[in-house]
C-alpha cells in the first residue's frame, strides 16, 4: 500500500489559502478532499488541510509529526504575502462579509507565521514557498533532508523581504475603518 499524501496549504491570515486551494484543488491538491488536521490523520487517507503554522501552536507541529511517524508524504504550498497587502485584503474581505475587522490580529499573524514555517520544514516532505501577490508563483521548492537548513533558511528570509517590501498601503485604514 502507498503512504497517504498530506497537502498543506499554509501562510498568514489573508495570504489567499482558501482562494489557493479553490483555484488548484484539481492541481496542486490532487483532488483530495479537505479534512482538519487531526481529522485527517486519523483517517490514515490522503487529504489537503489549510493553516496559518502560528509558531505558538505546538499541537500543529506534534501533528505534522505524527503524520511523519505514520508514513504520510506531506507537501507544503506556503504562500507569502507583505502583511501591507494581507491588511488590504482583510479590509477588503470584512466589508464584502459585513464582518468586522483587526488588522492587529492579522499583523500578529505575520509576527508569527513566518517562524511557525521554519519550524514545520522538518516535518516535511516537500515545501513550496509561493509568492501570491498579483499572481501566484511557485518560487522556491524545498526538500528537507536534502536541501540544507541554511538554505531553506534562506529561502525564507528572502522571500519575506520580498513580500514585505510591496509597501505601504495606498491609503490609512483609520479612514475607511
Amino acid at each position: 500500500m502507498r503512504n497517504p499524501r498530506l497537502i498543506l496549504v499554509a501562510g498568514g491570515e489573508c495570504s489567499g489559502r482558501k482562494s489557493f486551494a479553490r483555484a488548484y484543488r484539481s492541481s496542486f491538491l490532487l483532488d483530495l478532499p479537505f479534512r482538519g488536521l487531526r481529522e485527517g490523520i486519523s483517517s490514515r487517507s490522503s487529504f489537503y488541510t489549510i493553516l496559518s503554522l502560528d509558531e505558538r501552536d505546538e499541537r500543529t507541529r506534534e501533528l505534522l509529526r505524527k503524520a511523519r511517524e505514520m508514513g504520510y508524504r506531506t507537501t507544503m504550498y506556503y504562500l507569502f504575502v507583505g502583511s501591507s497587502l494581507a491588511l488590504f485584503r482583510g479590509h477588503a474581505r470584512s466589508v464584502v462579509e459585513r464582518k468586522g475587522f483587526d488588522p492587529d490580529a492579522i499583523r500578529e499573524s505575520y509576527r508569527h507565521t513566518y517562524k511557525g514555517l521554519a519550524l514545520a520544514l522538518p516535518f516535511l516532505s516537500l515545501a513550496f514557498l509561493v509568492t501570491n501577490f498579483k499572481t501566484t508563483r511557485i518560487r522556491a521548492v524545498l526538500e528537507p533532508g536534502e536541501t540544507s537548513e541554511e538554505d531553506m533558511l534562506e529561502a525564507i528570509v528572502s522571500l519575506r523581504r520580498e513580500a514585505e517590501g510591496l509597501g505601504p498601503l495606498p491609503f490609512s485604514l483609520d479612514l475607511v475603518e
